[in-house]
C-alpha cells in the first residue's frame, strides 16, 4: 500500500527474498518507522506461509523536506525516516541464520505496542 501520506511496496528480489520499503509521512518518527518496516515485513512472511525472517540487509534513512510558509514566516521543514529492509523468508525448521526474528512475535509485539488491531487470523 502506498498514497500520499506514505506506505510500503514490497519488492521479490529472489525465491524467499524481499525488499520491503516503507515510506511514511514527515510526522512519523524514525522509530516508528523502523517498527512499521518490521511490521510488514512480518505479515508479508506469514502472508507467504513463512514462520520467520532473516534480515539480510536493512537501509535506514533520514532526509528533510523544506514547506514553503507564508511569506511573513520562516519554512516548516519536516522530516522523513524512510527505511528499506532485505528479507529472507524461511520456515521455522530452517531458521539457523543470524538475525532471525518471528514472524508472529513480531507483528504482536509490534501491533500491541502501536495500538493497532490484532491481525485477522489466517
Amino acid at each position: 500500500m502506498r498514497d500520499s501520506v506514505g506506505g510500503y511496496t514490497d519488492t521479490p528480489l529472489a525465491e524467499n527474498v524481499y525488499r520491503v520499503e516503507f515510506s511514511p509521512n514527515g510526522f512519523t518518527s524514525k522509530e516508528d518507522t523502523e517498527d512499521f518496516t518490521l511490521l510488514r515485513a512480518a505479515e508479508l512472511t506469514i502472508e507467504k506461509g513463512f514462520e520467520v525472517f532473516q534480515v539480510v540487509e536493512w537501509d535506514k534513512r533520514v532526509t528533510q523536506q523544506d514547506i514553503p510558509a507564508r511569506i511573513d514566516e520562516p519554512a516548516i521543514t519536516l522530516h522523513y525516516s524512510l527505511s528499506k529492509l532485505t528479507i529472507r523468508l524461511l520456515k521455522l525448521s530452517n531458521a539457523t541464520a543470524d538475525d532471525i526474528r518471528n514472524a508472529r512475535e513480531v507483528s504482536d509485539r509490534i501491533r500491541a505496542k502501536h495500538r493497532l488491531p490484532a491481525r485477522a487470523a489466517p
